[in-house]
């Protein structure tokens, strides 16, 4: 959806007459592809919190305190333990090498993950 959305927005500026002179010179979609592999992590946390919990203001407040760090965490070098640091590292991280660090520690981490969580939840009695 993001990607849709970026191109639409260049094709709206080019109708209107903006010059797209080095619109596609930015590596938009590989970014998006990036933050969406760091993602995972950080979005099966947030589903396991939701599903496990019937209300809504636990998995919004781990969101949000979760989030309140990563500028701080991201900003040391402690960012390898902190999971919501993976998708900023992955994206604007100093060099390539803490990129695909990021990466790696995302896909390494979150697809077990996703796999305990989908065991763990999937035991769970479904109300009618």
């Amino acid at each position: 959806i993001l990607v849709a959305g970026i191109a639409l927005a260049i094709a709206l500026f080019g109708a209107t007459g903006v010059s797209l002179t080095g619109a596609f010179d930015y590596p938009a979609l590989a970014n998006v592809a990036r933050i969406s592999l760091a993602c995972l992590p950080v979005i099966v946390i947030q589903h396991v919190v939701a599903w496990r919990f019937q209300n809504l203001v636990l998995p919004l407040a781990v969101g949000v305190i979760a989030t309140m760090g990563i500028m701080q965490v991201g900003s040391s070098e402690y960012w390898v333990w902190y999971p919501w640091t993976w998708p900023m590292m992955a994206a604007i991280g100093s060099d390539s090498a803490m990129q695909l660090k990021a990466i790696l520690l995302a896909v390494g981490f979150g697809l077990p993950l996703f796999g305990a969580a989908t065991l763990w939840l999937g035991r769970r009695e479904v109300a009618a």
